[in-house]
């Protein structure tokens, strides 16, 4: 009895392990394309901004505004321009406010553009993404964007637990 009762809860682990298995499998392709979609979404912001300069300030927080309303992931986005510190601003809260130490990041990054994203300092801290670029009047400034890896998952409302966990890594 005990060796056909060993044997059944071994079966049903090896049944749990690949139904878990193939979830994380999938988990983890959906957030490979919803990362690589905001990515590739602030590439092409920075694109804009490189071929057509950064436009009026009414312009530019409208753009960016439905930006983050349309990838639910940001948080918020700014540009720093590399030279003097000054920034454009814009955010999912009205009460965000730009953190002096992330346009002293910024600026540095403008030197040294190879370090692409920032982790903070806890699991649940948003990722920043810099994106250096030269705009159209030949200013070098830096995209900065926030991403907050629960709002990238669909967690945003829910209490995350120790069971759960997530990693970013940039190559």
């Amino acid at each position: 009895t005990l060796v056909i009762w060993w044997s059944a809860v071994q079966d049903s682990n090896r049944r749990a392990s690949a139904i878990l298995g193939e979830v994380a499998r999938e988990v983890h392709g959906v957030l490979n394309v919803r990362v690589e979609r905001h990515v590739e979404s602030l590439r092409n912001l920075a694109l804009l901004w490189q071929l057509h300069g950064l436009g009026q300030p009414e312009a530019w927080d409208f753009n960016n505004e439905m930006m983050i309303r349309t990838f639910r992931g940001l948080e918020w986005i700014a540009w720093v321009n590399a030279e003097t510190g000054a920034y454009r601003f814009a955010a999912r809260d009205s009460g965000a406010r730009m953190d002096s130490r992330i346009v002293e990041m910024a600026r540095e990054r403008a030197t040294a553009p190879a370090s692409q994203s920032v982790v903070g300092e806890t699991p649940d801290a948003p990722v920043l993404l810099f994106t250096p670029v030269r705009t159209s009047q030949d200013s070098v400034g830096i995209l900065v964007a926030s991403v907050s890896p629960h709002r990238l998952l669909g967690h945003e409302f829910l209490v995350t637990g120790d069971i759960i966990a997530y990693t970013v890594k940039t190559d």
